[in-house]
């Protein structure tokens, strides 16, 4: 489950929110878990005050970094938006990389990855720094990416 900052649990849309994680984990759905992980998701546009989510390893933190990001956007930090997606990136590419015979989380990467770099441009138009470090960052992750798919064909 979802802890808040005071401790209560949570109900309603951060109930579901979590029930759509577990749904596209469990269904090894990666087009759905891609969908709800997607910084244009409806739950995406409510900021959720948590502590930790209860999912299986990685997921646990992947799916707390994503909510961490989303409230960022919300607050239109930007900067710090874009370390929480670095984040999930770099959890997803040492995970993907344990996934030689599966191919489910391609949507994921896809998306994640559009959303870093998306992220990366709007972290350094409002901070007046050199976007150029940003998308540094986001061709990083990128090598990272192609060399788990390179040992995974």
């Amino acid at each position: 489950m979802f802890s808040s900052n005071n401790g209560n649990n949570i109900g309603g849309g951060l109930k579901a929110l979590l029930n759509a994680f577990k749904e596209g984990l469990e269904n090894d759905d990666g087009r759905q878990f891609a969908t709800v992980m997607s910084i244009n998701h409806p739950y995406s546009k409510h900021f959720w005050d948590i502590k930790y989510i209860s999912l299986d390893p990685p997921f646990d933190v992947i799916c707390f970094e994503h909510v961490q990001c989303c409230n960022a956007i919300l607050k239109k930090d930007y900067e710090t938006a874009f370390q929480h997606q670095s984040k999930v990136v770099q959890l997803f590419t040492k995970m993907f990389g344990t996934q030689k015979e599966d191919n489910w989380g391609l949507p994921l990467m896809s998306v994640i990855i559009k959303e870093l770099y998306f992220l990366g441009l709007k972290a350094g138009a409002n901070h007046g720094e050199n976007i150029a470090t940003k998308l540094d960052i986001c061709a990083n992750h990128g090598e990272n990416i192609a060399t788990k798919l390179d040992i995974c064909a």
